[in-house]
């Protein structure tokens, strides 16, 4: 009997071991666990907690023990919760996802695993809850790195770009208080293009001095300092104060390789507004896209504004040589007030209308949105408009009809191309209604595709003498007429029925790179 009930006291122990073993395995994984891990009765009471609930949610374990989980929990999903409640209670498990409310008034977004367990002699919910903000944060990071990237790309300008950087990184780092500050070292001046604070106003841009920015600036390294650390700072002889002392600030320098522009920073005001390591790395990480972006824009600002300059220049070049052309037109005009060779007289006329043609080209240039490309179409009818003025015309013994296919030429095709139709045109008013004739000028560009073009002037006057040969015996207009075309590499038809038609066929010549 004895030897009996010595069996049993052992087995008794050795159970009792067993439980205390599994207690503490139990224990050990409990503590252990990165997920937060409570006890709660069905009524939603929490019995227990682990440390990582206690990280998590802020609060300490003796004020978790007997509260309410319908405290944690955001008014909107209490009812939920309760339906959660009925979910368990049927199948004996459920997950869900909960944003829970931290002692702070944060909400913290986590995945919810609740069984039913038999602990000792009760059956209670053993709920896991992992924290979803490395997941949501590292899609949130990468968001924000593509936003900042596409708005380095397609800002109009620095403010805009600034406005951007603000909405993307308040959005990860919701803290009310943050700023740009951009520095010109050699220059020795900051200047705050992006500030906004709850208790300070936007600084002008200033010198220089010893502040918390140009204190990491000089450091290039970040800096997380509390009131107190500013304070020793400040007696240490390393910072003047300048502003309202924060709680918690935070700097990080803009860097583009080894080269600092500037720091970003964020600061708060009450402690409750914790700024941590984890903020301190993400707004690092951040801030390399930050300064790129900074840098395009600006980059891209700076060129713009060259360009402008340039092309100020260059149309102000297109107008000095309109009007130099002009004053050698009027010189011409002059000169021929002394000549009473009819001949001379001709070839002056002849010239200043070439001129004209050349000064024409400028002036559309000089009008125009493309300062390397003109409007060709408008450009031959404005020519054609003045050469009958020039030849004195009249509308109602010459028409003009024109059929112009819409084209944009370059300046390097176009002072020729006008050449080449200011004498067919020229030819046409000239010779081809003699004695006072009346008749009809047909103007016509074409675009054939490939960068060819095909111009042609007909009339329907006398024409030219058969076995006639513009080339090797006409005027020097006809000339000029095939030496331009094969200037652009065209050719030159030449028909006489019913009048005479001049057509040319080029392509269009590319303006060479420029050193």
């Amino acid at each position: 009997l004895l030897a009996t009930l010595q069996a049993q006291i052992d087995r008794t122990r050795e159970a009792e071991a067993g439980v205390r073993a599994s207690e503490a395995k139990y224990l050990g994984l409990f503590e252990a666990s990165p997920d937060a891990i409570c006890l709660w009765d069905f009524d939603g009471r929490i019995l227990d907690c682990n440390e990582a609930a206690v990280h998590l949610l802020g609060f300490a374990r003796e004020e978790f023990i007997g509260m309410n989980v319908g405290g944690l929990l955001p008014p909107e999903q209490l009812q939920n919760f309760s339906e959660f409640r009925k979910k368990i209670l049927a199948d004996g498990r459920a997950t869900v996802k909960v944003r829970f409310l931290t002692k702070s008034g944060a909400r913290i977004p986590t995945e919810v695993s609740i069984r039913v367990a038999r602990i000792g002699s009760e059956d209670r919910m053993v709920v896991h809850a992992r924290d979803l903000r490395p997941g949501e944060r590292a899609e949130a990071v990468k968001s924000a790195l593509y936003e900042i990237s596409q708005a380095a790309s397609g800002a109009a300008d620095l403010a805009t770009l600034y406005a951007l950087i603000r909405k993307t990184i308040t959005a990860l780092l919701p803290y009310p208080n943050f700023y740009v500050a951009l520095i010109d070292e050699p220059a020795g001046w900051i200047t705050f293009p992006l500030f906004i604070d709850e208790y300070d106003a936007p600084p002008a841009g200033r010198p220089l001095g010893r502040g918390l920015t140009e204190y990491v600036f000089r450091s290039g390294q970040p800096l997380l300092t509390s009131s107190q650390n500013t304070l020793a700072l400040r007696d240490a002889g390393e910072v003047d104060l300048l502003g309202q002392l924060a709680v918690n600030w935070l700097g990080v320098p803009l860097k583009i390789a080894e080269a600092k522009i500037g720091v970003m920073a964020i600061q708060t005001y009450r402690p409750q507004e914790h700024i941590g390591q984890e903020e301190k790395d993400l707004l690092q990480f951040l801030s390399t896209q930050v300064a790129l972006a900074i840098d395009r824009v600006r980059a891209r600002e700076r060129l713009q504004a060259s360009l402008g300059e340039k092309e100020a220049l260059l149309r102000e070049i297109h107008h000095r040589v309109k009007n130099n052309l002009q004053i050698i037109s009027s010189l011409l005009n002059l000169q021929a007030g002394s000549i009473h060779d009819q001949a001379a007289l001709e070839s002056i006329r002849e010239c200043q209308s070439r001129i004209r043609s050349m000064s024409l080209v400028h002036e559309k240039l000089y009008q125009s949105q493309n300062l390397a490309q003109i409007q060709f179409a408008d450009y031959i009818q404005s020519l054609a408009v003045h050469l009958f003025h020039f030849w004195r015309i009249g509308a109602d013994r010459i028409r003009l009809e024109t059929n112009l296919d819409p084209v944009v030429m370059d300046i390097n095709t176009a002072i020729p191309g006008g050449l080449i139709v200011n004498e067919m045109i020229s030819n046409a008013l000239e010779h081809a209604f003699p004695d006072g004739r009346a008749g009809t000028v047909r103007i016509t560009l074409r675009d054939l595709g490939s960068e060819t073009y095909e111009i042609a002037v007909r009339d329907d006057g006398v024409g030219l003498p058969e076995g006639f040969d513009p080339a090797a015996g006409g005027t020097l207009g006809l000339q000029l007429i095939d030496l331009l075309a094969r200037q652009l590499g065209g050719e030159v038809r030449l028909t006489r029925e019913g009048g005479t038609s001049f057509a040319v066929t080029f392509k269009e010549q590319k303006t060479r790179p420029r050193a």
